[in-house]
């Protein structure tokens, strides 16, 4: 019985976030079309993803003010503090 070479998680990543070439992105295929194991990850890391891109931003913060709030020191201050 012949060995199953699974792909990498980093390349599951890359196909579900559509950052392979084409060469590769029809490698990918093939072996999913082949390989329950792998088009099981896919789908798994294709979800997180959907669900994460549902997700609001996150607001960005001016590296000082995230320091001083972490340590207590001030509340979080106004946009227009930092401009």
């Amino acid at each position: 019985m012949r060995s199953v070479n699974h792909l990498s998680e980093a390349t599951l990543a890359a196909a579900v976030e559509g950052k392979l070439a084409p060469w590769e992105r029809r490698r990918v295929l093939r072996h999913l079309a082949a390989c329950p194991q792998c088009t099981e990850e896919w789908a798994a890391l294709h979800a997180l993803l959907r669900e994460a891109n549902l997700l609001p931003p996150t607001p960005l913060r001016h590296p000082l003010e995230q320091a001083l709030d972490w340590l207590g020191l001030i509340a979080p201050l106004p946009a227009w503090a930092w401009h």
